[in-house]
């Protein structure tokens, strides 16, 4: 993981038995030094988004969502290297071709915006951020080719911890503290304006503040206007 990993994630892998190593500035760096030991000690190396099982597991997401609200207008993802996305993106126009696949994106390291750009994924700068899930150099190529076949728009947010007022309401309504690669999607519903009569999904990771029963993703109304769009 990046050297500066969200406290709770580097904790829980551990409580579960897991062997953490904190290396680079951004999950880019911490990659290339994973590929490194698992060379070194023979070890299987699993590409946390650029990988066909894993972009069909995190799908999964979307067959529970659908379950639970398949009257959704729209569904926004945060991305990172945009295996979430990609998988969430293929169930959901699979299913309901009808909703509109939305991800959301820090303006400093909007990977997804560059490559539907150029193409192709590129490279892209990096400003340092909480949101260290989301701090990636350069978009998956597996989850490119999916991405843009079922994304219907790409926003870009100044920073997903924009709107802290918003985050606390979020934090007492829920019982929960959102992780800031998470709080995308709530800085996107505070950068937008416009019609709010949308039934729109956010899968968020959350840490639980009471103990209450775990949600899959956050329903909410929520304006569908943005500032950028395919």
């Amino acid at each position: 993981m990046p050297q500066f990993a969200a406290l709770v994630k580097v904790s829980n892998c551990r409580q579960l038995g897991a062997t953490v190593v904190l290396h680079g500035a951004d999950v880019g760096e911490a990659r290339i030094r994973a590929e490194e030991i698992a060379r070194r000690d023979d070890l299987t190396f699993l590409h946390p988004f650029d990988n066909a099982d894993v972009i069909a597991g995190q799908g999964t997401m979307a067959l529970e969502i659908l379950e639970q609200a398949p009257d959704l207008d729209a569904i926004v993802v945060p991305v990172g290297g945009g295996g979430l996305l990609a998988g969430i993106g293929t169930a959901v126009k699979a299913l309901r071709p009808q909703m509109r696949v939305i991800g959301v994106e820090p303006d400093h390291a909007a990977c997804l915006t560059g490559a539907l750009a150029a193409g192709r994924p590129v490279p892209v700068p990096l400003s340092p951020t909480p949101a260290d899930g989301l701090a990636v150099p350069m978009l998956g190529a597996l989850p490119f080719e999916a991405l843009r076949r079922v994304v219907d728009e790409v926003v870009t947010v100044a920073g997903p911890v924009a709107d802290r007022r918003r985050r606390r309401r979020a934090a007492r309504r829920l019982r929960r503290n959102y992780r800031p690669s998470a709080r995308a999607g709530i800085a996107r519903r505070a950068a937008a304006g416009g019609r709010r009569d949308r039934r729109v999904t956010l899968p968020a990771g959350a840490i639980r503040l009471t103990p209450r029963p775990a949600v899959a993703a956050t329903a909410m109304r929520m304006p569908m206007q943005s500032r950028r769009g395919r």
